[in-house]
């Protein structure tokens, strides 16, 4: 389990198949090695985008595993999209995660699936009338929390993919989206993942966490259980080569706490004593009325300690002394290290460098036992060479100095970013609302979004060890949102006679918008003054004047010395939505009085109120950042080149929110109340004759945060349709442009019972089938004009739909106290709804793509893509039409086409090598050009190791001939000998532990070889083990000498593993060497003839900036 527990899914999974044409084997393997180049000084500046999110892929590369088809890369990577209050930092440094080891997540709903109560252990509870009484008490359980109905649902990283997962009733694995690859759930726990190149993932070592919950009255825990999965083994398409994995767990066990704010307005039943809760009283929602509750959740995480491989071995250092996290772990240093045949040598170091993030730390804190004030902070990322002597590579962050708020501290936005509002007493927002005709204002915290420290702690620069550097810019997103906006309205007019010979008046004007209902209720509360004062020449008055109907209600009085009042509360006075009003208020005098001081003064005044409930849009920056421009500069601070971004279609910012934005604001559930006896067990079921009573007016219980889910991608809530990037000079100017549209796909709005949340309206996420590309323009800008110089336009189409049903409910009514034990029908006490989960696959069918030249001319290139088989997901033809407009179609078969017929095919769909092409054909105009078919062969005829035998190929309306022969491989899956057809053989052998390719035989058979090599008394075990470079060449330059190997043609190769080819030695005897400096990069290269010293052909020399 990661430190930050934000029950979502990050991965939000794009659901599309990109269409390239399958690669396939069609002629003799490239099986030698190839010269070496020279290393790069590493590219920096080259930072790729998520541009439907905005967040840019920042990454330090560590090193990468390469061994059987497996490449695992290790990094270390940042993501970028902003830092909620209550994250807390990984072992690397807050924003930076480890890249190296696959794991299984789990996101917890209700309880575990594999819980004696959980999903998969209860029954399907679907309202089937009154069949489903029985259930009654089933039901009540899961109200109360102690069963569950609903799936978890788990979410996977693989090499280079990532998926999500549900379970059904079944006990059946439900992925979302589709994909090709096979999930089992282990018998012996965890599970097994097997990509359709038949790469194995096994996922065994578990992180636990325990929950629990308090509140007042009321505390409950859920015991440990999985969080995630991680990986302790990947395992080769050939069953031979694995990358295994070991973990340490933490430091100690780490505790995390979120806290939760609520209160309640409108009615609710009051007991009055035993058996006799008799009346209704309102609550009024005022801040002390608010109560809070709290999660925490208790785990030990496991931290990658070492990844073992053929050749070597990456270890993970760690320390336990963190400040912030006092029981977690701090990775301070990562070490790859080569196999050798006495043990492991350390070529690569990488050292970490930490400080902190901290807020001022008060000298009275009396929650700190759960409030830390630091967070980890990755400065530097110092790479040392083999020999530790060499001056090393150091990446160096630095970050804006904005100040996060502490963890648990309630200065947060209504997302959870830092706001600055540290002062917040709660989380439970500022709340102006109406129920039941009643205004209620409460809630005292400030969750308002702010720009600026929505930033603290972001990414700023990341200078390289080249002593280039690029800078970073953010920015919020921005969404256009309609959200609600109560106020209290007051209108007012008065007069006074304070002066003879003046008339007072006044009058006040107003209009109600048709949007606000709520003016039915509006109320008015006034006052007349007796006006039997010497000089008063008409009685005073006020009047409502409805302006729309031209009515007029007057208020005045009976007599001259009574005082007129509306009382001490206000009266009822319904205005008309659409109407205009005007409130007058008079009180004349004589003018031909003269001005006395003791003339008495007479007033009159009115007020008319009522509560203005609206929707009004607005747009806001908010719900996390996204990249606003990256700038690069070399080693001497000299701009190079900058890229600007610009979101929305017509670049103003605009994204959009895949749930509807209202949901924001959904912070409360509109509830009834039913109580029992005070004086028995809350909520319990009794078994006494207690009545009960259930309110009629309406109530709602209010959160801190919002009761329905946000769907997100990549942890960002908001997504954009069109984003253009601009290349810009350094003053600004702009050179290039790039304009790309995305689809997006907003959840789907299922309408359901009022009793579920105050929407009426349940989200099913769509994240899966959005973020597509659907037309991209890049060009150049030349006076301020676009000139497009190649589009790209894609089409796809959701196929494989597939679904199945789950149901929620929920009790009609809020219970306290004891209830009676005897049950009505269920419709009575719980509401149902059912909602889908669903999936599916999002397949390109169309791609067009122009280029342009500086005359205008287009160059078009349509291809249509077709996935006919129901089995799987791969293309299966291909039809494109070149610059001569001729037609050609290209089509594939893979193994399930012909798993009915062969044996073969079959074990290779068992073993999900089901991307694999087994024949493919091509034709131009529909003439056939081409048919390739592959056979494939059960080498040792135990399902493992599973590679081509032969390669048939038939030309135009030609007979299908051998092109290629695959005649052997090892146990490990290297192939040992190869023919094109009538050809001579090429023989491998293969040392360093059947690693690497030590020798290319032409003119030869593997069996000849061996049996020269057996004359010389060296056998194909000793051959494989072979690893020392003079042994090498002294064991295979013999080869040259033996009587059957006179017409053979011999390479040799030698390596440093890890490293790179350090030998060739050519079939004339001619030797070129090849070495590498501390940092594994090509140096110098020299030849040697017949075991003499050589020139020097080539030296390289990399220099960095100190």
């Amino acid at each position: 389990m990661r430190y930050l527990i934000y029950f979502i899914l990050l991965s939000a999974c794009i659901g599309t198949l990109q269409a390239q044409t399958p690669e396939y084997t069609t002629g003799i393997r490239t099986i030698a090695p190839q010269p070496p180049n020279a290393g790069s000084l590493g590219k920096f500046g080259n930072i790729p985008v998520s541009l439907h999110t905005g967040v840019p892929n920042i990454s330090i590369p560590i090193f990468e595993i390469n061994v059987g088809g497996i490449n695992l890369p290790i990094s270390l990577n940042y993501h970028s999209a902003g830092f909620r209050v209550n994250e807390v930092a990984s072992n690397v440094g807050l924003g930076w995660s480890l890249s190296a080891d696959p794991q299984v997540s789990r996101n917890m709903v209700g309880l575990p699936d594999e819980d004696s109560w959980g999903f998969l252990n209860n029954p399907d509870l679907t309202d089937n009338g009154a069949t489903i009484n029985q259930y009654y008490t089933m039901y009540y359980d899961v109200y109360r929390g102690n069963r569950d109905i609903e799936p978890d649902q788990f979410s996977y990283n693989l090499v280079g993919s990532s998926g999500k997962f549900v379970f059904q009733k079944d006990k059946s694995i439900f992925q979302i989206p589709l994909s090709d690859n096979k999930i089992t759930k282990r018998t012996e726990g965890g599970f097994l993942i097997t990509t359709n190149q038949g790469v194995s993932y096994t996922f065994d070592q578990t992180e636990r966490v325990s929950q629990d919950s308090y509140a007042a009255g009321y505390n409950r825990q859920i015991l440990p259980y999985v969080s995630t999965w991680h990986a302790s083994k990947i395992t080769s398409a050939t069953g031979v080569d694995e990358i295994s994995f070991s973990y340490t767990p933490d430091c100690g066990q780490s505790f995390y706490y979120t806290t939760n704010y609520s209160t309640a307005i409108g009615a609710k039943a009051r007991v009055t004593g035993p058996c006799h809760p008799k009346e209704e009283v309102l609550m009024y929602g005022e801040p002390n009325t608010i109560t809070s509750s709290m999660e925490r959740y208790s785990f030990q995480a496991l931290n990658v300690s070492s990844i073992v491989f053929k050749t070597g071995k990456v270890d993970f250092l760690y320390e336990c002394d963190r400040i912030d996290f006092s029981l977690a772990a701090r990775l301070k240093e990562i070490q790859v290290f080569q196999k050798t045949a006495t043990g492991y040598t350390l070529i690569k170091k990488v050292v970490l460098s930490h400080t902190y993030f901290s807020y001022p730390k008060p000298s009275d804190d009396p929650i700190n036992f759960f409030r830390n004030y630091d967070r980890l902070r990755l400065d530097q990322v110092t790479i040392y060479g083999s020999d530790q002597t060499t001056p090393p590579q150091a990446y160096t962050l630095t970050y804006e100095t904005t100040q996060m708020a502490p963890v648990n501290n309630n200065g947060q936005d209504r997302w959870g970013f830092n706001n600055g509002a540290t002062d917040n007493v709660t989380l439970m927002p500022v709340t102006e609302t109406v129920l039941g005709g009643r205004y209620y204002k409460f809630g005292n915290a400030n969750r308002s979004s702010n720009p600026t420290m929505m930033k603290a702690c972001m990414i700023k620069e990341i200078k390289y060890p080249t002593g280039g550097k690029t800078v970073f810019e953010f920015e919020p997103h921005q969404f256009e949102m309609e959200e609600p906006k109560v106020e209290k309205k007051t209108f007012s007019a008065g007069a006074s006679g304070w002066h003879p010979g003046n008339v007072n008046y006044s009058m006040t004007e107003f209009t109600v918008a048709e949007d606000e209902p709520y003016a039915k209720d509006a109320t008015i509360q006034y006052y007349l003054s007796p006006y039997n004062v010497t000089g008063i020449v008409e009685r005073p008055y006020i009047k409502i004047e409805d302006v729309t109907t031209g009515e007029v209600e007057s208020i005045g009085h009976a007599n001259a010395s009574e005082t007129v009042s509306s009382g001490q509360w206000p009266i009822l006075w319904p205005l008309v939505p659409g109407h205009t009003y005007k409130i007058h208020a008079s009180v004349s005098t004589d003018p031909s009085r003269p001005t006395t001081p003791q003339v008495q003064a007479v007033t009159v005044n009115a007020t008319i109120q009522y509560v203005s409930d609206t929707k009004q849009k607005d747009i806001r920056s908010e719900g996390g950042l996204r990249i606003a421009s990256i700038t690069n500069y070399d080693h001497n601070g000299n701009f190079i080149n900058k890229d600007l971004y610009k979101y929305g279609q017509k670049e103003d910012g605009i994204g959009k929110l895949l749930t509807t934005s209202y949901a924001i604001y959904i912070n409360y559930a509109n509830v009834k109340f039913r109580t029992g006896s005070e004086w028995s067990q809350d909520g319990a079921l009794c078994s006494s004759l207690c009545d009960y009573y259930s309110t009629s007016s309406p109530a709602r219980t209010y959160q801190s945060s919002n009761l329905i889910p946000i769907s997100q991608m990549s942890g960002s809530p908001v997504v954009y349709d069109y984003v253009t990037k601009y290349q810009v000079s350094e003053n600004g100017g702009k050179n290039g442009k790039q304009v790309s549209q995305f689809s997006v796909e907003p959840d789907q709005s299922l309408a359901i019972p009022a009793e579920f949340n105050a929407l009426g309206q349940f989200f099913v996420s769509n994240a899966w089938r959005s973020g597509l590309l659907l037309e991209e323009q890049s060009g150049k800008v030349e006076n301020d004009v676009f000139k497009p110089i190649t589009k790209v336009k894609n089409n796809y189409v959701l196929n494989r739909q597939t679904s199945f049903s789950n149901t929620k409910f929920q009790m009609r009514y809020s219970h306290s106290g004891c209830l009676t034990q005897t049950p009505g029908a269920v419709s009575a006490d719980f509401v149902f709804f059912t909602y889908p989960i669903e999936s599916g696959y999002m397949f390109l069918t169309s791609s067009e793509k122009k280029t342009i030249d500086d005359q205008g001319n287009e160059n078009t290139i349509v291809e249509n893509f077709d996935y006919q088989s129901p089995s799987h997901l791969n293309l299966t033809q291909k039809t494109s039409t070149n610059s001569k407009q001729q037609t050609i179609v290209e089509t594939f078969q893979y193994p399930h086409e012909k798993a009915a017929t062969e044996s073969i095919y079959q074990k290779m769909v068992n073993r999900n090598m089901t991307a694999s092409v087994i024949e493919a054909s091509k034709t131009i105009n529909g003439n056939p050009v081409s048919r390739t078919r592959i056979t494939y062969t059960d080498w040792f005829s135990d399902s493992k190791l599973i590679q081509p035998s032969l390669i048939e190929q038939q030309l135009g309306t030609g007979p299908l001939e051998a092109k290629v022969h695959f005649n052997g491989y090892d146990a490990s899956g290297n192939l040992l000998e190869q023919a094109k057809d009538g050809d001579i053989n090429s023989v491998y052998l293969w040392g360093y532990n059947k690693t690497y390719p030590i020798a290319e035989i032409k003119n030869a058979t593997y069996s000849e070889v061996l049996t020269a090599l057996a004359a010389q008394g060296v056998s194909e075990a000793q051959l494989n083990a072979l690893s020392d470079e003079a042994a090498i060449r002294a064991t295979l330059t013999t080869l040259r000498t033996h009587s059957s190997m006179t017409n053979a043609l011999i390479s040799i190769y030698t390596y440093n593993p890890l490293v790179g080819v350090t030998s060739v030695t050519d079939p004339n005897g001619v030797t070129t060497y090849y070495e590498y400096d501390a940092f594994q990069r090509l140096q110098t290269v020299r030849d040697r003839v017949n075991n003499q010293p050589g020139n020097l052909l080539k030296s390289y020399q990399y220099h960095y900036k100190e």
